[in-house]
């Protein structure tokens, strides 16, 4: 009797506590909603002010923008939807978190105001040459080590990109590193003597950060990217060697690219909405990664034009993975002229023995094609260069007078790239051929006429993110001279 007492006694208190609760909601009530403003229209978001304020539509379910596994190093990002102004969404308060292997992770708020990626993507190398005259010899190396942090801040127009290049191979932070080989921007003095530079192979020079980059994406036909980055030049350089079908890039790719520097580029991923054209254009530093140099008045200048006649698709990613039913064509051309760059090809190259500088004339051309598995690019380069003598240069031990002015790297460069994909199995086949040569005689440019062939198969174990290569390719001068020679390598990519 007693426990039942004191249980009707706790009913009872509950019961009245909860009446009275009831009671004080209903006379407080609940505050008016304010009334959600319009949404705005792509057409009024090109209108609006530099920072516009996010509206809040009627509430809708926020899905995650997931990242394409091709986005990074400055690249294009071909996944994109042709309009690139991104839509308001409603103000849940709500924090998602995804991940996806290859993707990385994902946090977004509710409002979509605030994301941050981050992923982490690793190549382990194993090489075996065999240099024209020499031995053949195997090594193993962390060819890549990158570290991704990528999203939004106060708005979804407003992007960021950084990335970390963290391993100790020359991809990364070689040069650092006393012993290890990588060419550096100190200039080769005829008889192996080392001269008095600025930069040397074997000091530190490189900071880890590769990309760091801001993008205002409110206007469609008018984005901007500021910051360190890979200028939007050529089309075989801009694709992230995370989406390449080969494990090298060609002879004339390295040869002719723009690499990363300090760049302002206006772009649109489709120009008035038209779905078959985009434009990149900007201004950069001729000084390259970390820009190390003393600041200068003498700056870079690029423009580009994509046009897609059979409508966008992901010509930035190499191979037709997908096994695309329709066929798919980008052409693209670009012109770049760089005045009183600091190195012999641009943004990245070795200093000048005289200590100069040289302005660069650069065009390039390119096509890509896709259909059913095949896949097929293109690419012919050209630089007119001439040289600005400095009065820095050694003297020479055997005549006792300084050497002469360093000659410019005047050129051209053609390669073509094919993959095939087996059936419909998860592999692919893949060659390559690329030539380099110089214009005029060996006295007028420092260019080597050089030539390529290679080829190699690809296992996409899940895509690019996943996969195995194996690659053998021989390169060899047309002077007869002792180059590169062959080589066999197998990579494993993988992306977090």
């Amino acid at each position: 009797m007693t426990q039942t007492a004191a249980r009707l006694v706790l009913l009872g208190i509950l019961a009245w506590t909860s009446g009275a609760w009831a009671q004080d909601a209903s006379a407080v009530g609940e505050p008016e909603p304010t009334p959600a403003p319009a949404p705005v229209t792509e057409e009024a978001a090109d209108e609006t002010a530099p920072e516009p304020t996010i509206p809040s539509p009627p509430l809708a379910v926020v899905e995650p923008v997931l990242l394409d596994a091709t986005e990074e190093e400055g690249d294009i990002e071909p996944e994109e939807p042709p309009s690139t102004v991104v839509p308001p969404v409603a103000a849940t308060g709500d924090v998602r978190v995804h991940f996806e292997p290859g993707l990385g992770l994902q946090i977004t708020n509710g409002d979509g105001r605030f994301e941050l990626i981050i992923r982490a993507r690793a190549q382990f190398l194993a090489s075996m040459r065999r240099p024209d005259g020499g031995d053949a010899g195997v090594d193993f190396e962390l060819r890549r080590a990158r570290i991704y942090f990528q999203g939004a801040v106060f708005d979804p127009n407003i992007r960021f990109t950084l990335q970390l290049g963290v391993s100790a191979s020359c991809s990364d932070m070689g040069n650092n590193f006393a012993g290890n080989g990588c060419p550096g921007p100190a200039p080769a003095i005829p008889g192996g003597a080392t001269p008095a530079a600025p930069l040397s192979g074997f000091s530190p020079r490189w900071s880890p950060l590769l990309d760091w980059n801001i993008e205002l994406r409110h206007l469609r036909d008018m984005n901007v990217r500021i910051g360190q980055q890979i200028p939007t030049f050529s089309r075989t350089f801009t694709i992230s060697d995370a989406s390449y079908q080969f494990i090298d890039r060609a002879l004339s790719d390295s040869e002719f690219n723009l690499d990363r520097t300090f760049a302002i580029e206006l772009r649109s991923n489709d120009v008035a909405g038209l779905g078959w054209l985009r434009y990149y254009a900007g201004v950069m530093s001729t000084q390259g990664r970390d820009m190390p140099f003393a600041p200068d008045l003498h700056l870079g200048y690029y423009v580009r034009v994509d046009v897609n006649p059979f409508g966008f698709f992901s010509d930035y990613t190499q191979g037709d993975l997908a096994r695309t039913a329709d066929p798919r064509l980008s052409i693209g051309a670009a012109y770049a002229f760089l005045d009183r760059a600091p190195f012999d090809r641009g943004t990245i190259g070795t200093l000048p023995l005289d200590g100069g500088t040289t302005d660069m004339h650069s065009v390039t051309a390119d096509f890509a094609f896709v259909w059913r598995g095949f896949s097929l690019m293109g690419q012919v380069d050209y630089r007119s260069a001439t040289r600005h003598p400095g009065n820095g240069a050694p003297t020479n031990p055997m005549t006792m007078m300084p050497f002469g002015p360093s000659l410019p790297r005047s050129g051209y460069g053609m390669l073509a790239e094919a993959g095939m994909m087996l059936g419909d199995l998860p592999l692919e086949l893949v060659a390559r051929g690329s030539l380099l040569r110089r214009v005029g005689t060996a006295m007028e440019s420092a260019i080597v006429d050089q030539n390529e062939v290679g080829g190699g198969l690809n296992w996409y174990i899940d895509g690019h993110p996943l996969k195995a290569s194996l690659w053998f390719t021989e390169v060899w001068r047309d002077d007869g001279a002792n180059g590169v020679g062959q080589t066999l390598r197998l990579q494993v990519q993988a992306t977090l």
